[in-house]
């Protein structure tokens, strides 16, 4: 689903309506209609930096570059922008992002290595209260898993996330299971993507997308986390994001999402390096809820 915005100043994330469901849509989107448009664009591969703000791994001079070295931050830049990637305040250092660059290579060179566990990140490019920067996202945890191989995605829309399904589907080898991240404000209902300029949600109408739907169950997908507020709200009872993707990821999978607001994600490995479960904020108990997959296998 799209809505054109004109965005104009900062807010945070999405709290949840107890309004009727066609009010809760209205205000969702008036919410969002507050965001500001994100900063520091790329110029000549220097990303601009805003006033009190120290330089950054991608500022020439960030963290005391040789002019060799500057080339290669540059060089991985156009990397990312070219898989479509934008954000590189997503990222640590140059060596988190050279990773990703690396990893994305081996998705369309099909040398994914079939042995080692793999995780797919989906963020949005949209994020104006900085939840999704990298001091506070969790991709350097699983980066720095030597046996993980993580793929992230910057997700524009509907169509991005369908795109990045199917270079999953193309590429991968042969019954690869994989974990999958899904990362964006919203509540139970809503999962906000987009590009700055036009609203996509994740919402309900996207399940009833047969194009959208194929593609996951192509997926060998074992287990789906959402770093959205309240994705798993309702728990088994509620109509959630949990519930609905549930629906098509192959039984003996599971679904995990907080029944609250987050503000932090921590996953738990196992001795094989798979990730194995996920924490939210502190560990409280009770605001994690678990689907089990439905899908027929």
């Amino acid at each position: 689903m799209q809505t054109e915005v004109i965005r104009h100043a900062k807010n945070n994330h999405k709290k949840r309506s107890f309004l009727p469901r066609i009010l809760a849509v209205v205000i969702f989107n008036a919410a969002f209609l507050s965001l500001g448009a994100c900063s520091n664009p790329i110029i000549n591969g220097v990303r601009i930096n805003e006033p009190g703000n120290s330089p950054q791994w991608y500022e020439e001079g960030g963290s005391d570059y040789s002019p060799e070295e500057w080339q290669e931050c540059v060089a991985v830049l156009e990397q990312l922008s070219l898989m479509g990637i934008t954000k590189p305040e997503r990222f640590n250092s140059l060596q988190e992002a050279k990773y990703i660059t690396e990893q994305r290579f081996y998705l369309a060179n099909r040398t994914i290595d079939s042995a080692k566990p793999l995780t797919v990140a989906m963020y949005p490019r949209f994020d104006n209260s900085g939840a999704f920067l990298g001091k506070r996202n969790s991709l350097a945890g699983i980066i720095t898993h030597q046996r993980q191989q993580l793929l992230y995605f910057e997700i524009t829309g509907d169509a991005a996330f369908k795109s990045a399904l199917r270079l999953l589907k193309d590429n991968l080898p042969a019954g690869k299971e994989l974990v999958l991240i899904i990362a964006g404000h919203g509540n139970d209902e809503f999962l906000l993507w987009d590009n700055g300029t036009i609203d996509y949600f994740l919402d309900p109408t996207d399940y009833a997308d047969t194009e959208l739907t194929g593609l996951l169950h192509s997926l060998n997908i074992s287990l789906v986390f959402f770093e959205s507020c309240q994705a798993g709200f309702g728990g088994s009872a509620g109509q959630n994001q949990a519930n609905r993707f549930a629906e098509h990821i192959r039984a003996g999978g599971k679904v995990i999402a907080p029944t609250i607001d987050v503000y932090k994600e921590t996953y738990t490995f196992g001795a094989d390096d798979r990730i194995q479960d996920i924490i939210y904020n502190k560990g409280e108990p009770g605001i994690t809820y678990k689907a089990d997959g439905r899908l027929a296998s």
